[in-house]
């Protein structure tokens, strides 16, 4: 049952429904997650109880359908229980709320039957609809609602605080909601919105002149709510709506208006804004609208070209693993085979004839001994390190990178133990001659110096980058995004070490 929901199999879960085959609240719910409305709408049919059921999470029906903007079901299960409309989950949100935190506004549509009472429910922290729309900043969704609610609701809705006491319009110019809070201002016609304070006791104005740098947006909103502040401290008992923002900025008239100023007491003329920065903003905003759009453009732009270049760098890093692994799986492969070889034709050979026959000529020596330990201890952790890299096959980087670390350090002892045995076999082998052995012991002195001074500088530098990939973490550690940091140590010197 838990598949057909899943995957949309409507005559399946039909047939089954019709055997009686149990049903629980997950399947009822992943085909909400996944939009099967016809199965959702068969099973609310069979089981109508089911819509009212809630998870753990106090989520119901009602609550994945406004989750996932599943209009048509929300219709069905309004029909059927429209109790459920102020149904709470465990984090104290309606359907309609999760719906305004989702940006699902064609949902608002199904509950303005319902009365306007939903709209008007608090979450824990007494934020309405309206509320979340703003602080998610859903311009589109917000959009929605305001069509469908006369004046009188939108302006009740206006007024709503939350328990910091913020109404939308204060929220909209803390979170740089521009849009929105233009249209709050725009369609505003009473004065106490422009007048209420917050629990800090900031305005709306207040708030925007603490936002921050400057820039056109807010200046253009800084003028609208001058001229309204201004308007209401010339006539505050005149009881006439107040002017809409866009119509003191464009009036045909200026010089009416700055007659009427010059009329006005002192102390309203200084918060007026001058005639010419009004008559600059009539021209800017459309000017201010093409500059954003096309720095929107290139912000997107932007971004998309370092996100192709950060994954053309995991790309490439998850490449170099592979070649990596690779090329230590053919090393491996052919140290156990050097090392099976030697161990059939060992140096010396072996005795021909004789009670030894079969058996090394050169067994009893101390260097043969060496060469045989050393041998099997190379041929051994060869195919030890073939065996994991068979085995184990990591599809991230992190457990790449920790396999690899792991083959890498064996296949250095297996390394070092092969050249141990080679050291000993040409020693066993070697006439007992003073000048011959004096000049291999040379010859061997300097290819073990130079072996140890790669071993030593790689040392080093594997030490270096670990102490670069720390500093790179305890300074990405304070951001608020995460970043790999042993790609990020990485990304300049080009390499990987391990």
């Amino acid at each position: 049952m838990f598949l057909a929901c899943k995957y949309g199999y409507h005559q399946l879960v039909k047939r089954l429904i019709e055997i009686d085959v149990p049903v629980d609240l997950f399947c009822l719910h992943i085909a909400v997650s996944r939009g099967h409305t016809d199965i959702v709408q068969e099973m609310i049919e069979k089981w109508p109880n089911l819509a009212e059921e809630a998870d753990e999470n106090g989520l119901n029906l009602l609550h994945y359908a406004c989750k996932y903007g599943e209009a048509e079901i929300t219709g069905t299960v309004l029909n059927l229980s429209p109790d459920l409309v102020l149904s709470y989950d465990n984090n104290g949100l309606t359907p309609l709320h999760l719906a305004a935190v989702h940006n699902n506004g064609a949902i608002f549509k199904e509950f303005v039957a319902q009365g306007f009472f939903t709209f008007l429910a608090l979450t824990k922290q007494h934020e309405t609809v309206l509320h979340l729309l703003v602080r998610h900043n859903h311009y589109d969704a917000f959009l929605s609602l305001m069509k469908l609610l006369n004046d009188d609701s939108s302006h009740d809705l206006f007024l709503c605080r939350d328990q910091q006491g913020n109404t939308p319009l204060h929220l909209a110019l803390s979170g740089n909601c521009y849009q929105i809070a233009e249209y709050l201002i725009n369609k505003s016609t009473k004065e106490q919105l422009f007048d209420t304070r917050n629990d800090a006791g900031f305005t709306a104005l207040d708030i925007l002149n603490n936002s921050g740098e400057e820039d056109l947006s807010k200046r253009h909103l800084r003028e609208c709510l001058l001229q309204i502040n201004s308007r209401l401290i010339k006539s505050p008992s005149t009881g006439e709506p107040i002017q809409k923002c866009e119509e003191i900025v464009n009036d045909e008239h200026p010089e009416d208006r700055v007659q009427s100023k010059k009329s006005s007491s002192t102390s309203s003329a200084e918060n007026v804004v001058s005639q010419d920065d009004k008559a600059k903003a009539s021209y800017q905003e459309p000017l201010y609208e093409a500059v954003k759009a096309i720095l929107d453009v290139l912000q997107e732009d932007k971004d998309r070209r370092k996100n192709r270049r950060e994954k053309r760098m995991q790309e490439m890093h998850m490449e170099g693993l592979q070649n990596a692994r690779n090329t230590i799986n053919i090393i491996a492969i052919l140290i156990a085979t050097v090392t099976f070889t030697a161990c059939l034709s060992p140096p010396g050979g072996f005795f021909q004839a004789g009670p030894y026959i079969g058996k090394p000529v050169l067994g009893e020596t101390t260097a043969f001994k060496v060469f045989s330990i050393s041998n099997d201890a190379a041929l051994f952790l060869s195919l030890g390190i073939v065996v994991i890299l068979v085995s184990i096959i990591p599809f991230r980087i992190t457990p790449m990178r920790k396999v690899l670390a792991l083959t890498h350090k064996l296949l250095w002892l297996a390394v070092a133990f092969l050249a141990t045995a080679y050291i000993a076999a040409r020693w066993a082998t070697t006439p007992e001659v003073e000048h011959r052995k004096w000049t291999f012991g040379v010859v061997l002195s300097i290819c073990c110096v130079f072996l140890v001074i790669i071993f030593v500088g790689l040392s080093i530098k594997l030490i270096n980058d670990k102490l670069k990939k720390q500093r790179n973490q305890q300074i990405l550690s304070a951001r608020t995004f995460s970043v790999d940091s042993d790609m990020q140590s990485q990304v300049k010197s080009g390499y990987i070490t391990y």
